[in-house]
């Protein structure tokens, strides 16, 4: 039931929406969604990246270490460690950047990531 739900959302559902779905509590939802995407990976993988970019921004062009490309901050730490682990998987360098407490969860993704995949820029 929650792949056919997050198909039709065209993202992974969020662990709030199977709460109130089910009428669980917060943790027995996070198992169902973690039991999700690693039951049906095949299918979560696209819609775990859309589900990644909820929230995120785009901050512009930059340069870290050997990546070059654009920065992205994202929403939470959780959808950041989703998006780079995406990105591993297929193969399009990221680096992870640290260390700016005004904006947390940052990552500098390739230019080899589709432009028209990237978040709205800050202000847009």
């Amino acid at each position: 039931m929650l792949v056919e739900i997050s198909r039709q959302l065209k993202r992974v559902i969020e662990d709030f929406e199977i709460e109130a779905l089910f009428r669980v509590t917060r943790t027995q939802a996070r198992t169902m969604r973690t039991t999700l995407l690693a039951t049906y990976s095949d299918v979560t993988d696209d819609l775990t990246l859309t589900w990644s970019l909820v929230g995120a921004r785009t901050l512009g062009r930059i340069s870290q270490g050997s990546v070059v490309g654009s920065e992205i901050q994202f929403s939470s730490e959780e959808r950041r460690d989703a998006f780079v682990a995406q990105m591993d998987r297929g193969a399009t360098p990221t680096e992870v950047l640290l260390g700016d407490p005004k904006k947390p969860w940052r990552v500098v993704v390739d230019d080899a990531f589709p432009k028209d995949s990237l978040p709205p820029a800050v202000g847009k």
